[in-house]
Protein backbone atom coordinates (compact mmCIF):
# COMPACT_ATOMS: atom_id res chain seq x y z
CA UNK A 1 0.00 0.00 0.00
CA UNK A 2 1.60 3.96 -0.57
CA UNK A 3 0.09 7.14 0.78
CA UNK A 4 -2.81 8.01 -1.14
CA UNK A 5 -3.63 11.77 -1.92
CA UNK A 6 -6.01 13.78 0.51
CA UNK A 7 -9.43 12.97 -0.18
CA UNK A 8 -8.85 9.85 -2.20
CA UNK A 9 -10.59 7.00 -0.54
CA UNK A 10 -7.98 3.71 -0.20
CA UNK A 11 -9.68 0.40 -1.43
CA UNK A 12 -9.03 -0.42 2.14
CA UNK A 13 -11.51 2.47 3.69
CA UNK A 14 -13.76 1.78 0.65
CA UNK A 15 -14.33 -1.54 2.03
CA UNK A 16 -14.94 -0.52 5.20
CA UNK A 17 -17.19 2.64 3.98
CA UNK A 18 -18.90 -0.11 1.68
CA UNK A 19 -19.97 -2.20 4.87
CA UNK A 20 -21.36 0.99 6.73
CA UNK A 21 -18.48 0.96 9.37
CA UNK A 22 -16.84 3.53 11.34
CA UNK A 23 -13.18 2.58 11.80
CA UNK A 24 -13.51 2.60 15.78
CA UNK A 25 -15.79 -0.90 14.42
CA UNK A 26 -13.32 -2.33 12.46
CA UNK A 27 -10.42 -1.62 14.64
CA UNK A 28 -12.57 -3.29 17.55
CA UNK A 29 -13.46 -6.75 15.10
CA UNK A 30 -9.35 -6.66 14.78
CA UNK A 31 -8.14 -6.20 17.72
CA UNK A 32 -6.20 -2.66 16.93
CA UNK A 33 -6.23 0.75 17.66
CA UNK A 34 -8.37 3.53 15.61
CA UNK A 35 -4.76 4.98 15.49
CA UNK A 36 -3.62 1.80 14.18
CA UNK A 37 -6.06 0.94 11.82
CA UNK A 38 -5.33 4.87 10.31
CA UNK A 39 -1.86 4.28 9.18
CA UNK A 40 -2.73 1.33 7.10
CA UNK A 41 -5.86 2.67 5.56
CA UNK A 42 -3.91 5.92 4.93
CA UNK A 43 -1.12 3.63 3.38
CA UNK A 44 1.24 4.76 6.05
CA UNK A 45 2.01 1.32 7.90
CA UNK A 46 1.61 -2.41 6.09
CA UNK A 47 -1.01 -4.36 8.38
CA UNK A 48 0.58 -7.95 9.32
CA UNK A 49 -0.42 -11.32 6.83
CA UNK A 50 -2.31 -12.23 9.46
CA UNK A 51 -4.27 -8.28 10.03
CA UNK A 52 -4.82 -8.77 5.99
CA UNK A 53 -6.37 -12.05 5.92
CA UNK A 54 -8.19 -11.08 8.82
CA UNK A 55 -9.36 -7.51 7.28
CA UNK A 56 -10.10 -10.67 4.17
CA UNK A 57 -12.59 -12.47 6.36
CA UNK A 58 -14.15 -9.44 8.14
CA UNK A 59 -14.92 -7.11 5.58
CA UNK A 60 -15.42 -10.35 3.12
CA UNK A 61 -13.45 -8.86 0.11
CA UNK A 62 -10.29 -10.76 -1.90
CA UNK A 63 -7.00 -9.55 -0.86
CA UNK A 64 -6.38 -7.85 -3.88
CA UNK A 65 -9.71 -6.09 -3.43
CA UNK A 66 -8.31 -4.28 -0.19
CA UNK A 67 -4.84 -3.54 -2.17
CA UNK A 68 -3.17 -6.27 -0.75
CA UNK A 69 -0.98 -9.21 -2.67
CA UNK A 70 -3.38 -11.88 -3.96
CA UNK A 71 -1.12 -14.97 -2.65
CA UNK A 72 -1.68 -14.02 1.59
CA UNK A 73 -4.64 -16.21 1.95
CA UNK A 74 -2.60 -19.12 -0.36
CA UNK A 75 -1.38 -22.39 1.53
CA UNK A 76 2.35 -22.37 1.77
CA UNK A 77 4.14 -24.52 -0.66
CA UNK A 78 6.93 -25.18 1.44
CA UNK A 79 7.39 -28.86 1.52
CA UNK A 80 7.39 -30.13 5.23
CA UNK A 81 9.12 -33.29 5.78
CA UNK A 82 7.80 -35.68 8.63
CA UNK A 83 9.14 -38.82 10.61
CA UNK A 84 7.37 -40.81 12.71
CA UNK A 85 9.27 -41.00 16.27
CA UNK A 86 11.79 -43.67 16.34
CA UNK A 87 12.01 -44.57 12.62
CA UNK A 88 15.51 -43.83 10.98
Amino acid sequence: MEPVEPGALTPLQAARLDKGWKAAKLAAELGVSETTLSRWENGRQQPTLGHQQRLCEVLDKAPVELGFQEDILEPSTSAVQTRSIGSR
